[in-house]
């Protein structure tokens, strides 16, 4: 696998199982200095394809419309890889995530009105995007909501609609699955396996804010374009 940890076990005392000791890397102080302080987020994959290492997607302050590429040399150390970062279209960046792939994992970055997907393709990041059509992004969550065994992201905005849309990594692009109103506020998004189903598909958590009291509603999956997702449970948050 790409993401690896190192242990090394010691033998607790009156024959006490092993107990793992996680051997650390320390990364180069110089880099350190730079990211600390000017960093809004990261994201981290396999992005780029010279070595089977985590990569890292920074978005810095000074500039939140582009997005930084970080090679990893499976050492701890990140090296900048000029001219192999990427620009967004949309307003300033809000977040970023990886989007997990077959080969090379996906960039997927919004901004208060748009989606975009960075794919590595021959010497370049390519851009997939998509315009939202509302005025402020919130929150963002990945999974399988459709069943397809591939990526898939909900997103939410001031308007308490949460839309649900296929990612496709490897053509690039966006396909809405399904749209439906939140039952309040909407204040974040989590995607798990909380329900009984055999496929283990991701189900979707939304917190909302209702009459000054906040609800956890918990949608199972699969989302249709057929069928409106209804909530299964309603918790006290």
């Amino acid at each position: 696998s790409r993401a690896t940890s190192t242990t090394r076990s010691a033998r607790g005392s009156r024959g006490a199982p092993p107990i793992p000791e996680l051997l650390s890397v320390v990364p180069d102080p110089g880099l350190y200095k730079r990211l600390e302080g000017i960093a809004m987020g990261l994201a981290l994959g396999d992005f780029v394809p010279q070595a089977d290492n985590l990569d890292v997607a920074v978005i810095f302050s000074t500039d939140r419309q582009r997005i930084a590429v970080l090679e990893g040399d499976g050492n701890g150390g990140l090296t900048e890889l000029a001219g192999r970062g990427f620009e967004v279209a949309g307003e300033p960046t809000i977040g970023v995530a990886a989007v997990p792939g077959r080969g090379l994992d996906g960039i997927l970055v919004w901004t208060a009105t748009t989606l975009e997907l960075a794919r590595w393709q021959d010497t370049r990041f390519v851009i997939s995007r998509i315009l939202l059509g509302r005025d402020e992004t919130r929150d963002v969550a990945l999974g399988d909501f459709n069943g397809k065994d591939g990526p898939d992201v909900a997103v939410t905005g001031s308007e308490r609609q949460i839309d649900v849309l296929e990612i496709d990594l490897e053509g690039g692009g966006f396909t809405p699955i399904t749209s439906f109103p939140a039952n309040g506020r909407v204040i974040s998004l989590s995607a798990a396996n909380f329900c009984d189903d055999p496929e283990k598909l991701t189900d979707l958590a939304v917190l909302i804010e209702h009459g000054g009291t906040n609800f956890l509603d918990l949608y199972c999956t699969p989302f249709t374009a057929e069928s409106k997702p209804a909530v299964t449970k309603s918790l006290f948050a």
